[in-house]
């Protein structure tokens, strides 16, 4: 059973049961303390909506919610989230912090949260999602087409999903991608800063760029292929089946059969007799 709330002052005025579902319509703002009932009570959003704890918070297209400690279904609308946990689906928007979520469809979720709180954030994405990390250290774990903008100490790893998005990470985040039996992927990496990049792709495809501070080593084998350009003071560490392209100050630790390109000051260090490294730019082709 349905019934509205039309104000906060409505909702004071009125007991309601725990088997009614409430709705807020359109164009109404309503305030809901901490929720009264054990198992929780839906509520269904059309409009604005701030809630305390317990709710289990259902929103729609061109609706706003404000929520602390709700279970939230987002199919839609503006969110502002602290200590929830749900889904959300479709165009939803959401401002996080220490939530866990899921995003499908469009959704798009920004992180913004202290980065010493003992409970981070945990994002899980499938589909043409979007996520961006501004502060904290959150748990990223992208697939299918999602992208991802790592700043802060964030961590993005598989989600045991096949990935063919992008990942940018900067600051400090780090990003431990190990495909393990998830053979498929084959996505775009940037790396900026002090970030740091572990990744192990038995198969599949990884293009990577490099940039300021960045440290990054990749293992493709036995049959995975990477592509690698990096500058700056970046260092990389690379085997079989990878090239890379170096320039500025980089230095590549090469293993096994990797090719290795040295542009301006580049280094390189060269572990075992197969690796293959040549200097200067490639001859121009027609």
């Amino acid at each position: 059973m349905q019934a509205e709330v039309l104000s906060t002052t409505a909702y004071r005025a009125r007991a309601f049961s725990s088997f009614e579902e409430l709705v807020i319509p359109p164009g109404c703002y309503v305030e809901l303390p901490p929720c009264p009932y054990s198992q929780g009570q839906t509520v269904l959003v059309y409009g604005t909506l701030v809630a305390g704890r317990g709710w289990n918070v259902s929103t729609t297209r061109g609706s706003r919610a404000t929520l602390t400690g709700c279970t939230i279904e987002g199919q839609g609308g503006a969110l502002e989230l602290t200590g929830c946990i749900g889904t959300l689906r479709g165009a939803t928007q959401a401002l996080a912090q220490h939530s866990t979520l899921e995003l499908w469809d469009q959704a798009r979720a920004t992180i913004d949260e202290d980065p010493g709180a003992p409970r981070p954030s945990n994002i899980r994405m499938v589909g043409k999602t979007h996520c961006v990390v501004r502060r904290g250290k959150p748990r990223i774990f992208p697939a299918e087409s999602a992208v991802v903008e790592a700043g802060g100490d964030a961590i993005v790893a598989p989600s045991g999903r096949q990935f063919c998005g992008r990942i940018l990470a900067a600051g400090h985040a780090v990003v431990d991608w190990n495909a393990g039996v998830y053979p498929d992927d084959r996505f775009e990496l940037v790396l900026a800063g002090d970030c740091v990049a572990r990744v192990v792709l038995p198969a599949g495809e990884l293009r990577a760029k490099a940039t300021q501070r960045a440290r990054l080593t990749i293992d493709a084998r036995p049959q995975g292929r990477a592509s690698l350009e990096i500058g700056d003071k970046v260092a990389a560490d690379i085997g079989t089946n990878c090239t890379c392209t170096a320039a500025g100050d980089a230095h590549v630790t090469a293993r096994g059969t990797a090719r290795v390109r040295l542009l301006e000051r580049a280094s390189v260090t060269e572990v075992g007799d197969l690796v293959d490294v040549r200097q200067g730019a490639a001859p121009a082709t027609r």
